[in-house]
């Protein structure tokens, strides 16, 4: 006998499959909710637009007790009208509502929760106080009228940005003669929203003006609009709480009375619990911001300067005083790279800081304001020899403090492990019977141990699988599955615990940053669960042993489909792998280098095994990897998706083709020049069938050394790989460098990246012999005849003899750029060991009078590329270069006179043909270059004119 659910399941799936056209959602969605609030301990009636909001519709809420009726729902699934009624115990604040249906749960949109009535905003108010919910856009200008009396204190705020919208309000409040008579526009402490107060002057009634303040057409522009006698605090002291503790906090920038006190209570696993002990029944906004970390943390005290024995520490303190200055003493370990970090703009403080470090003896060692992408100051500090003792000093950068301005000093050990865990989705929707699984990345800063992952909340009869994170990847495939016990829905919260030196720490999980989020951190970690109707399929491996796997290899494994047998539609299939990419990597290279179908993938309505044949990528480094694969339910129309379930987790061990043992020293002594050189020896193991030339090569060497090369032909057991540098380039240590084996067949991205695991390698490069000198090819020097093939680029080259380096004449190019790709008669082959009509080297001499970028840009093959691989070029100064992949060789041009460069070009940018040039002056003002010259080694040009050498 069938379930009830999969009975109704049955009929939901084979329902959109045969109804056309299919308007299948994954789950519900909320595209507008008014009002925008909901009242403490009374009714709220919510009108949700959206799709996907069926009859089994109900609002989750982040509150243990509440009630809720469904008034009205759309045939269409578009509107939903629901009564709620709140408990008189709750905290006012910023929440987060959600809609769970049947086939899902939506992502959550911000509202206000208070004790005020809920209103749509009209053009009269009848009675203070209210909450008015409304939308604007473009040059409207809203106005609303209410009737106030004499000395009655009436606030005005707006919430929109705090709830996530795109309007930046502005709000007057108008006498009855219309004259202005309080407004505000965007306050940083509240996010950007608008706020004012004011003592009623006359018994009359006023106006409120409300619009954004750039008349701006707006998809986002919901607000919501409060007006009465309201209290509010906007920030609190301390600002940190140690995990696992009790804290009283004094509020700040409020209007509270003066005996007004947050408390909140922590527990180890991260939950908190936040009430006000007076006041709270007219409270509105945003519960004030706060930290919760696993240090000590501590506030200012009235001695200074205040001495701190302990660290990781966090300090909260206030300046209110012009000119004024805290600081800090804090015993150190000489060594130590220390991180410091001020927490003040990021949460709506007035205060533009600056840390100011210092040693005993008042001298400063480092003076920092603002970083990227935040006005706080932040730094990395190395604790000097000889010192056990510094000054951390906190102040304004202008020294003008208008009001009082809160800050949080974090100082920290930079190498202390820390990790932290996100995940790229706001909700986890599981099918009844089957499985969905969530990646869970790891930052990890450190020697993090391995990370337990634990999910409070979860409904009864759903488990979790592979909950830990362990230290050779940094994500994790978490496997959610649910019994067929029926539809269901939550709010879960994901934590990872590890082991440190001083105990047990905790981090929570945080879902992807929103603009809500980034106001009311503490909603990140709320993630909305549910429970769907079962996906009428599964999919399951035909086996769990396998053979390794060879990087660059492909895999074949089959994956065994059951489904109900009247259920239609062909599914797609698609692979999960605990692999994490850099999201800096083009397209093209992120799908390279991705474990993956070797080609989609689609089973048909009567198909019930598939093959699979999975690329492994060349590069992709040896050990565990965790697999899963994932089939997704289509509609005829072969877009829409009507289901999703996914197989078990399964785990390959992925092997290099090739493994490297070495006989000699791991350090070497090699030679910048001719003469004996140091070598690194040793075999060469290679798994069976494994027939391919490789090659020898060293990773890691500082910008300006080419990784010397040898290579192995298919039948080498053996190497003996001499390591030399060109005569002339710098010497020194170079430690942490890697010996690795790499694929030498052909150019393609196999031959570049199948690799056998690194060996940990150093050396010391000392001067070698000097080589005999070889005149160099002669590119330019006074020739017109070169100048006049530049025809390529908007601006003008000509010959120019006002400002020479050597010769009679030079390059100028006047206003932007010229070049040509194809040089006639020139295209010379650019290597490691060029013989004779080949090269290595480049020297030419650049200046400019005004400007701040100079470029001279290369041709491969015929061709000025514009990627990462093929744009070959140098670059000077601070301004936008002509191609952002071009190797910046100077912090500023060159200014006042000529400037000679030498550039080792198979170290910059490897082997290639060299068919042309290009000279820019980049921001359009006059640039010029001059003795343009290819060499074998640098000794060639010595038969040259000298210049002053810029490396």
């Amino acid at each position: 006998m069938l379930s009830f659910l999969q009975q109704l399941s049955r009929l939901v799936l084979l329902g959109l499959l045969l109804v056309r056209p299919v308007k299948a959602q994954v789950g519900p969605l909320i595209s507008d909710v008014a009002p925008r609030g909901i009242q403490i301990g009374g009714m709220t009636l919510l009108d949700i637009r959206g799709a996907g909001l069926n009859a089994t519709a109900q609002v989750v809420l982040p509150f243990p007790a509440f009630t809720q009726r469904v008034v009205a729902v759309s045939d269409d699934g578009g509107h939903l009208q629901v009564e709620v009624v709140l408990p008189e115990k709750i905290t006012p604040g910023i929440y987060q509502l959600l809609v769970a249906t049947s086939q899902g749960i939506s992502s959550p949109v911000a509202f206000g929760v208070d004790a005020l009535p809920q209103r749509r905003f009209e053009k009269t108010i009848q009675s203070l106080p209210v909450a008015c919910s409304g939308q604007i856009s473009g040059r409207q200008v809203l106005r609303t009228k209410f009737f106030a009396k004499a000395g009655q204190t009436i606030v005005i705020d707006v919430e929109a940005q705090r709830l996530g919208s795109a309007l930046h309000p502005v709000v007057r409040l108008l006498d009855e003669r219309h004259a202005q008579i309080a407004w505000s526009g965007g306050l940083h402490s509240i996010a950007g929203d608008a706020r004012c107060s004011t003592v009623i002057p006359s018994d009359a009634e006023y106006t409120i003006e409300l619009h954004d303040a750039l008349y701006a057409e707006l998809k986002a522009n919901w607000f919501r609009l409060k007006v009465g006698k309201l209290w509010f605090a906007d920030h609190v002291m301390p600002l940190g709480v140690r995990l696992g503790t009790a804290t009283t906090f004094r509020p700040f920038s409020t209007n509270l009375p003066d005996t007004a006190r947050l408390v909140l209570r922590t527990d180890a696993r991260g939950r908190n619990q936040v009430d006000w002990n007076e006041g709270s029944a007219a409270l509105t906004g945003a519960l004030p911001r706060y930290f919760v970390s696993q240090h000590l943390e501590i506030t200012e005290a009235p001695t200074r300067p205040q001495v701190i024995a302990t660290i990781p520490v966090g300090i909260s303190g206030l300046l209110d005083e012009q000119e004024e200055e805290d600081a800090y003493w804090l015993s150190v370990d000489t060594g130590t790279v220390l991180e410091i970090q001020i927490y003040a703009n990021r949460i709506g403080s007035p205060l533009d800081g600056v840390i100011i470090v210092r040693n005993h003896l008042g001298h400063e060692l480092a003076v920092v304001d603002d970083q990227a992408h935040t006005r706080d100051p932040g730094l990395t500090f190395n604790v000097p020899e000889n010192t056990d003792r510094l000054e951390i000093a906190v102040r304004d950068m202008r020294g003008r403090v208008q009001k009082p301005a809160p800050y949080r000093l974090v100082v920290k050990n930079a190498s202390a492990p820390r990790v932290q865990l996100s995940v790229e989705t706001d909700r986890i929707q599981v099918p009844a019977g089957g499985s969905q699984i969530v990646p869970v990345h790891g930052y990890r800063v450190g020697n993090v141990k391995p990370v337990r992952l634990t999910v409070d909340g979860l409904p009864a009869g759903v488990h979790v699988e592979n909950h830990f994170l362990g230290t050779a990847r940094n994500t994790t495939l978490v496997r959610f599955t649910a019994e067929e016990s029926g539809l269901c829905h939550s709010l879960i919260r994901m934590t990872g615990d590890w082991q440190t030196d001083d105990g047990q720490a905790t981090t929570l999980v945080l879902s992807p940053e929103t603009q809500v989020g980034r106001y009311q951190p503490q909603l990140r970690s709320e993630l909305g669960f549910a429970v769907t109707v079962p996906a009428g399929f599964q999919l399951g491996w035909k086996s769990s042993q396998d053979d390794p796997v060879v990087a660059g290899s492909t895999w074949v494994t089959s994956l065994a489909v059951s489904r109900w047998d009247e259920l239609p539609g062909r599914i797609r299939l698609t692979v999960l792998t605990d692999q994490q990419l850099s999201t800096e990597l083009e397209e093209k290279q992120r799908n390279l280098r991705a474990i993956r179908l070797l080609s989609p993938v689609e089973i048909s309505h009567d198909e019930r095994e598939t093959q699979l044949k999975i690329m492994v990528p060349p590069d992709l480094p040896p050990g565990p990897w965790q697999i899963a694969c994932r089939g997704e339910l289509l509609a005829e129309d072969g877009k829409t998706v009507l289901a999703t379930n996914v197989s078990t987790i399964r785990r390959i061990e992925v092997v290099m083709p090739c493994a490297l043992q070495l006989t000699s020293a791991r350090h070497v002594e090699v030679k910048s020049g001719l003469g004996e050189t140091g070598r690194f020896q040793g075999r060469i193991e290679r798994l069976e069938g494994f027939n391919q030339d490789l090659e020898l090569t060293l990773s890691g060497l500082p910008s300006g050394y080419a990784a010397p090369r040898l290579r192995l032909s298919a039948d080498d057991d053996r190497f003996n790989f001499p390591i030399r540098f060109p005569y002339g380039v710098g010497t020194g240590e170079f430690k942490n460098l890697k010996l690795v084996a790499i694929l030498a067949a052909g150019s393609d991205f196999a031959a570049r990246t199948t690799r056998s695991r690194p060996i940990s390698v150093s050396l010391r490069v000392v001067p070698g012999e000097k080589p005999e000198a070889d005149q160099p090819l002669k590119v330019f020097e006074d020739e017109g005849e070169f100048v006049a093939q530049l025809t390529q680029g908007e601006g003008t080259a000509k010959l120019a003899i006002d400002r020479v380096y050597s010769g009679q004449a030079s390059i100028k190019i006047i206003a932007n750029e010229k070049s040509n790709a194809n040089l006639d008669g020139f295209a010379y082959e650019i290597c490691e060991k060029p013989r004779p009509g080949q090269y290595r080297f480049l020297r030419f001499a650049w200046r400019k009078l005004a400007g701040q970028t100079i470029c001279l840009s290369l041709a491969k093959n015929g061709k000025f590329g514009s990627d990462k691989t093929n744009a070959l070029g140098y670059h000077a100064g601070t301004e936008q270069p002509c191609s952002p992949h071009f190797l910046k060789i100077g912090e500023f041009a060159p200014r006042d006179e000529f400037v000679v460069v030498t550039r080792d070009l198979y170290a910059d940018f490897g082997e290639f043909i060299l068919t042309g040039f290009g000279f820019a002056a980049a921001d359009r003002s006059d640039a010029w270059f001059d003795h343009v010259y290819l060499g074998r080694t640098i000794v060639d040009f010595e038969l040259v004119a000298p210049g002053e050498i810029q490396e």
